[in-house]
């Protein structure tokens, strides 16, 4: 691939970033043509944020949303995180955007 742009985001700043990052993207698609956002999610006992996080992603604006890659990363929650990021993959797939995650919770 040309160029990768990645954010590595929090819940709290997201939505500040995503906007920077879509910046990007433009600047890229008229250069490369081939443009991806990837916001990577670190997830570790996430519930209270993780919903907040992956809607601030599905409702963003002025992107194609097969320009967007969402990277969760579940470091072994010992609460309802796994089950949270699974009740999302279906979500964000059908808007387009690609979903990869990693990780498990403690069982």
């Amino acid at each position: 691939m040309a160029d990768l742009r990645v954010c590595i985001a929090s819940a709290g700043a997201i939505s500040i970033l995503l906007g920077a990052c879509f910046r990007i993207v433009e600047r890229h698609r008229r250069i490369y043509r081939e443009p991806v956002v990837s916001v990577i999610i670190p997830a570790h006992n996430a519930l209270p944020w993780i919903h907040q996080a992956l809607e601030s992603v599905l409702q963003q604006r002025g992107i194609d949303k097969s320009d967007i890659e969402v990277s969760i990363y579940n470091d072994l929650s010992s609460d309802a995180t796994e089950a949270a990021i699974k009740d999302w993959i279906p979500k964000l797939r059908a808007s387009g955007i690609s979903v990869v995650t990693s990780g498990s919770s403690k069982d």
